[in-house]
């Protein structure tokens, strides 16, 4: 959807919701229809009765074909002067990468699917140029002392080939393991590549 003129935006993220479903030509009951709520919950929103949550806001923004940003927030007429030392950073896309539990991941044809997003916890904002990302809260296991805490790791499912020094995701018997890829490149134990960490996050 574009940006429409500051004289003609929606001043309410429920006024924001029904501008952008029609201009998919949806009704309520097909937006609720991707969405998996009921018809309902969609016209609360749009009559502002109460606010979706952050997660459901980040479906909300992929079902309408609109950013987040946008959503949540509306069109700002603010610019930053190009030489402002956060105009760079704020330029680069953000992506919004969904959180899965460690139990749902299964192979990397249901990631590539994007029906991973069904199951989503969460959803991270992250300034990184891919559209294959997914996060997942991991043990660490004999890589502890590397990644402290309780971190959030985040993979990319399109690379899978051994790369030196990086880590990737594997799916093995016993689940999800983080299995350090070596200089030498040794063997992977048995199973799936899920995808080889691109980011680990400190998450609360």
């Amino acid at each position: 959807m574009d940006a429409l003129p500051d004289d003609q935006l929606p001043n309410s993220i429920g006024g924001r919701i029904r501008a952008a479903r029609k201009s998919l030509g949806l009704n309520q009951g097909g937006l609720a229809a991707r969405l998996g709520v009921s018809q309902p919950t969609v016209a609360n929103w749009e009559a502002d009765v109460h606010n979706p949550r952050q997660l459901m806001l980040a479906k909300l923004s992929e079902a309408l074909e609109v950013s987040l940003g946008w959503l949540a927030g509306g069109n700002s007429t603010e610019r930053l002067s190009p030489d402002h030392p956060a105009a760079t950073y704020l330029a680069r896309g953000v992506t919004h990468v969904p959180v899965l539990p460690p139990e749902t991941l299964t192979d990397r044809q249901s990631l590539k699917s994007r029906t991973a997003h069904c199951t989503a916890i969460d959803y991270v904002p992250v300034s990184l140029d891919s559209t294959s990302l997914f996060g997942v809260m991991l043990d660490p296991g004999p890589y502890q002392a590397l990644f402290p805490g309780t971190p959030l790791f985040i993979f990319d499912f399109e690379r899978i080939a051994p790369e030196p020094d990086l880590f990737a995701l594997l799916q093995t018997e016993d689940g999800p393991v983080l299995h350090g890829w070596t200089t030498s490149l040794a063997p992977l134990p048995s199973g799936e590549v899920l995808g080889t960490l691109t980011a680990a996050i400190r998450y609360f």
